[in-house]
């Protein structure tokens, strides 16, 4: 099996071998219960070595007593003849007539010795000695040693007693030591166990977490394990590797997303506890039976009273000797818990249904909490029952109402089974899959949806598939499914379903770019009323904005001002019980001030839509939108640090809910801001967004554009500025007349500008600039005068340039845009010096170079550099500081290189390659704005070198 998630742990091998390598005999313990996956890392660890310098043994419970049985597997992994272990003979055997042989060992004259049988203390030393001298042997050839054993707790006592001889005598020799055991610690031999606790460090393998989970199953035949399925796999097992794989493969495909509590424990293990609970009286087993009925965990009082025994402290006692509950006793109780969370499964289910049944009965009359006793009754019912499906149904709409989706649909899918009239299960149904949709959980509604099909009419089903296929970034599917589901249904008698239909489309439009086709669909789902209490909506949102985006500022201004501020009552309810979703159009009142050139009110109003309770409203697509929003918009203010923070929380969020549609704009949000310091993490993200369907929506694609041309602008590279978008854009696409839906195309301009294209440059612009100047935005239009000025430099219209730049200038005073700002700064200035205006392009390159440094803008700040350079004024400040950003290897190539030798003199006395200089070199000329090595030899102080190391 291949390693999942124990990246950690082998680094801390590898860490140990390279200490054993510095000539300190290293010991390391791994420490894990059974199905950990010790063997599986030790043998990852493994591969990476030199076989030829690895000592490995395993030992076994049933060879436990066979002396010197792994040591002598050290022998055999080399192949050594000479260095056996030497043969007892055995007892009653003639004097020196050695016809026995250590078990496992080849011998010359047949024979085994009897399991069990000693060694004296001089066949100990001896056998320590011959591995000593194997060790050493190996030693010889250059490289350090590595001893392994598997499984030490079941080594035989004369191997640990052997080992411990010859670890003894290897403390200074570059020797690591792995000693894997299961559990705690065992009762190790003396010798042994004293170099442990003296030399070892401990390497603990716990359970995969839930995402590693994840990754365990995408390695085997399983569809993908959705994260709630992988949540509940790791609460079933600990993640322990074992179990979790063994339910991965035997159970259906579904089962681990369906709502049945508990689910099955494996056949090997379900076995083996249902033989100890057969092994036990009565009274003992009926206990068992009544706490798995209960719950994982539950007081004894309950668990006796529903398997109605006599003596409960008797019959506890049986089931704790078996290992199959415990006992917890509290401050206020007596608990008692299973031993492990599959043991209660296997418990579980090898009940019979009449028997289960008659006992969640019996624990629903019993138990305290009302909820509990409700689901009691949920899972002892077999027939239909319309009033218990009611009081079912109501728990699930509190639940919703806290946003608890996953509950709320489980709830309701249970109502469905006891529902006897076909209305009200297509009701509950529909209300189901909505709960699974908003929770994310799309793998699990897909199923139901593909397995009851039959139970929907062609309005409900219709709905749900379109639903499904937008969370799943196919825009194209979602509108057709939609748009049968809108004529199929009757707005007078279903005005809840054809709102829900109309949000849909509304939403499916807008991402289409087809902003007033989802402003009609808006107004018309508005006109249907308020959506059911406690479902999440976003169409006020979504009608603001597609109005904003289609010219209608006055509607949408009007209707964004009338959305309540949301304010959180701190003696209400707590989180979970109780609480609100943020009203439906903050986001849209954000997007309105946006479009006021009001950046910190759009950031304010963005804050509220997320800032209610918990949080729980991000995993809805406002609450993610805002998330969004709020990060572009932290981009353009330049709290760069926020804006990284909230769009990788939209990734996470949106990764985790499903929220398909969303994520590409997420990965792009997160690109900007790290693209514009530099960091290779921009690059994973867009990387991510193009793997996406959502990516080619006209709204993402739109976003990943824009983070695409910033990622290349940071290099410096308008060649690759132009291939970002060419290899990506859909030309033939309409968008929207709004300018927000085309930020990418003044950076494109301004790089077909740079590379000597200003007419298609000029033919990119025109919509942009016209969308500017039709809605009057000051922010946009700063982006819109830097490119006009690059083509008219491009054209040679220097003086027009200058001008342009300048208007700009003035207009970027008067707006929080300090990126923005920077780069009409630096671009002023690069003009500036190339018409030979020394100081005023000084001045504005260490403006901009101020600006730029603020953000943590390190490519634009070493372009500034560059620029500074040619002017011949780098401050002794910038130069000073850009001296401290020279790493120890940097500094000795620049020394070298600033006396006026060669890259390939350099390189011979630094024993690197040439390629390496030149690179080092290329960042000391870059951080320093320099161009030359007698530059370079101007600008080093005399105590460089002290600094070297």
């Amino acid at each position: 099996m291949e390693l999942v998630g124990r990246a950690p742990q082998l680094q801390t091998l590898a860490e140990q071998l390279a200490q054993a390598s510095t000539g300190r005999l290293g010991l390391v313990v791994v420490h894990g219960e059974p199905g950990m996956g010790k063997t599986t890392l030790l043998r990852a660890f493994l591969a990476g070595l030199d076989s030829e310098h690895v000592l490995m043994a395993s030992a076994d419970r049933a060879e436990a007593t066979v002396a010197f049985g792994v040591v002598s597997q050290f022998l055999t992994t080399v192949g050594d003849e000479s260095s056996r272990p030497p043969r007892r003979p055995r007892p009653g055997a003639e004097p020196g007539s050695a016809t026995c042989a250590v078990p496992g060992v080849p011998a010359a004259a047949g024979g085994t010795a009897a399991p069990g049988d000693g060694a004296s203390q001089s066949q100990v030393a001896e056998v320590g000695l011959t591995v000593l001298r194997l060790v050493r042997r190996l030693l010889a050839g250059g490289r350090p040693v590595v001893l392994l054993i598997d499984d030490v707790h079941w080594a035989d006592e004369c191997s640990q007693q052997a080992l411990a001889v010859a670890l003894r005598r290897l403390r200074g020799e570059r020797v690591l030591c792995v000693l894997a055991m299961a559990g705690a610690p065992p009762e190790l031999a003396d010798g042994l166990r004293h170099l442990v606790t003296e030399l070892a460090s401990t390497l603990r393998l716990t359970g995969l977490d839930p995402d590693e989970l994840r990754t365990l199953a995408d390695k085997l035949p399983v569809d993908g394990l959705s994260p709630w399925a992988a949540a509940r796999l790791h609460a079933l097992t600990g993640g322990n590797i074992l179990h979790a794989r063994a339910l991965l493969e035997e159970l259906p495909p579904q089962a681990l997303d369906n709502g049945a509590d508990p689910l099955p424990a494996s056949s090997a293990l379900a076995q083996d506890v249902l033989a100890r609970l057969a092994a036990c009286p009565d009274e003992v087993r009926r206990l068992i039976d009544a706490a798995a009925v209960i719950g994982p965990t539950c007081r004894l009082a309950d668990a006796a009273g529903i398997a109605m025994v006599d003596d409960p402290a008797l019959a506890l006692e049986g089931a704790v000797a078996v290992a199959l509950l415990t006992e917890k006793t509290t401050a206020v109780d007596r608990m008692v818990a299973f031993t492990e969370p599959l043991v209660r499964s296997a418990v579980y289910h090898g009940i019979g249904l009449a028997q289960r049944s008659e006992l969640h009965l019996r624990a629903a009359c019993l138990i305290d909490d009302p909820r509990a006793r409700l689901w009691h009754r949920v899972v002892a019912a077999v027939v239909p029952d319309e009033a218990l499906a009611m009081e079912v149904e109501g728990a699930a709409r509190k639940l919703a109402t806290g946003g608890r989706w996953r509950p709320a649909a489980d709830h309701l899918l249970a109502a469905v089974r006891l529902s006897p009239h076909r209305a009200a299960r297509e009701q509950r149904f529909t209300d189901a899959l909505d709960y699974l949709l908003w929770g994310g959980e799309l793998a699990y509604a897909g199923s139901l949806l593909a397995d009851l099909a039959g139970l929907l009419d062609d309005s409900r089903g219709g709905y749900l598939r379109g639903r499904l296929a937008m969370l799943r970034g196919s825009l194209p599917e979602a509108t057709a499914h939609l748009g049968r589901a809108w004529l199929a249904v009757n707005p007078g008698l279903r005005p809840a379903l054809a709102r829900a239909i109309g949000e849909q489309l509304a939403c499916c439009h807008f991402s289409n770019g087809d902003v007033a086709v989802a402003a009609q669909w808006g107004r018309r789902a508005l006109e249907l009323g308020p959506a059911p209490l406690g479902d999440p909506t976003h169409l006020l949102d979504m009608l603001i904005l597609s109005l904003s985006d289609a010219g209608a500022r006055d509607e949408a201004a009007r209707l964004a001002a009338d959305v309540p501020v949301p304010e959180r009552d701190p003696a209400g309810p707590p989180v979970g019980e109780a609480w609100h979703l943020p009203p439906d159009g903050l986001v849209g009142r954000g997007v309105v001030r946006l479009a006021a050139d009001d950046l910190p009110a759009a950031r304010e109003a963005f804050l509220q839509a997320m800032a209610v309770s918990s949080g729980q409203e991000w995993k809805v697509p406002a609450g993610l939108f805002a998330l969004i929003q709020l990060a572009e918009t932290e981009f353009l203010l330049g709290s760069w640090d926020a804006a990284i923070a909230h769009a990788e929380t939209a990734v996470a969020v949106a990764t985790s809910a499903g929220q398909g549609w969303l994520l590409a704009a997420c990965h792009a949000a997160a690109a900007c801001p790290l693209a514009a310091r530099g960091s290779p993490k921009a690059h994973e993200h867009l990387e991510r967004a193009a793997r996406l369907p959502s990516s080619a929506v006209p709204y993402t694609e739109a976003a990943v554009m824009r983070a695409r041309l910033w990622a290349a602008r940071a290099r410096s590279d308008p060649e690759a500025c132009v291939a970002a978008v060419e290899s990506h854009r859909t030309f033939d696409r309409q968008e929207p007349s709004e300018p927000r839906w085309m930020l990418w195309r003044p950076l494109l301009a301004e790089a077909l500008a740079q590379t000597g294209r200003p007419r298609e440059a000029t033919a990119i612009l025109r919509p942009f600039e016209a969308a500017v100047e039709r809605r009057g935005r000051r922010s946009e239009l700063l982006s819109c005068l830097r490119a006009q000025a690059a083509v008219e430099i491009a054209d040679g219209r220097e003086e027009q340039a200058d001008r342009t730049y300048r208007d700009a200038l003035e207009l970027a005073a008067g707006l929080p845009l300090p990126f923005e700002r920077a780069l009409l700064e630096f671009h002023h200035g690069a003009l500036l010096l190339r018409d030979g205006q020394m100081p005023a392009a000084a001045d504005l390159l260490e403006t901009a170079r101020d600006r730029f440094g603020s953000l943590g803008a390190e490519p634009y700040v070493t372009l500034c550099n560059h620029k500074l350079a040619g002017c011949g004024r780098l401050s002794p400040r910038r130069q000073r500081g850009a001296l401290d950003a020279l790493t120890p290897q940097e500094i000795r190539v620049a020394r070298l290189a600033a006396t006026g030798r060669s890259n390939a003199v350099v390189a011979r006395e630094l024993v690197l390659s040439v390629k390496t200089i030149e690179y080092h070199l290329g960042n000391v000329y870059a951080k320093l704005g320099l161009r030359s090595r007698h530059e370079l030899a101007a600008a080093l102080p005399p105590d460089l070198t002290a600094r070297e190391g």
